[in-house]
């Protein structure tokens, strides 16, 4: 692990905080998988959909606007720190490996915009499992990049209170997705009863 954490080393607590080797390793790489899953499930979903119900009005509904602009946001949050650690942080290639993982994510969570989007209008995925997850974790960066940022000097001070803001403004967006997945029309399918429909045929 020596090589893959760097100059975090091996030890499982840094200050106060989890060593950020171990959390962004584990937290970053968990997401990935969840996202790469419910974008799986949601091309299940659209095609199900669009094999039952006809084209409708073309152009993307306001939640799947809203949903598809702050996740390119994210993401290009994410690809600007993955470039900047990559230049800056050479020796803590894991923390490049997170926000690299992270933007990819957010891509994905696109693409299942961009897929329900489609002329047939399907219902996206649930995706409150994730966004809650991602809520948490940028929490927990605000908290851990602080206490870094006190105790440590493993991150340049400036890059770590452009973290902080970064996380900050990460954590208010997600909770704004989340407050729109809640509010999700109650109208619309879930993607349960969509597979369902598709299994019963």
């Amino acid at each position: 692990m020596d090589g893959w954490c760097g100059d975090a080393g091996d030890s499982v607590w840094v200050a106060k905080a989890i060593n950020p080797c171990y959390f962004e390793t584990a937290a970053s790489g968990s997401l990935l998988l969840l996202g790469a899953a419910l974008a799986i499930m949601q091309n299940t979903a659209s095609k199900a959909w669009a094999s039952q119900h006809a084209a409708a009005k073309s152009g993307m509904l306001g939640r799947e606007t809203g949903f598809l602009l702050a996740a390119v946001a994210l993401a290009l949050m994410h690809t600007a720190y993955t470039l900047v650690s990559w230049l800056v942080l050479p020796q803590l290639p894991f923390h490049m490996a997170h926000h690299a993982a992270l933007a990819l994510l957010w891509l994905l969570v696109a693409g299942c915009c961009m897929r329900a989007s489609r002329r047939q209008h399907a219902p996206m995925v649930w995706l409150r499992p994730l966004l809650v997850l991602a809520l948490l974790l940028y929490v927990y960066s605000i908290y851990s990049t602080m206490v870094l940022y006190l105790g440590t000097r493993l991150f340049p001070p400036t890059y770590m209170k452009s973290l902080i803001w970064s996380c900050m403004m990460a954590a208010a967006a997600t909770t704004l997705l989340l407050v729109m997945e809640v509010k999700q029309v109650g109208g619309e399918m879930s993607l349960m009863r969509v597979c369902m429909c598709v299994c019963m045929q």
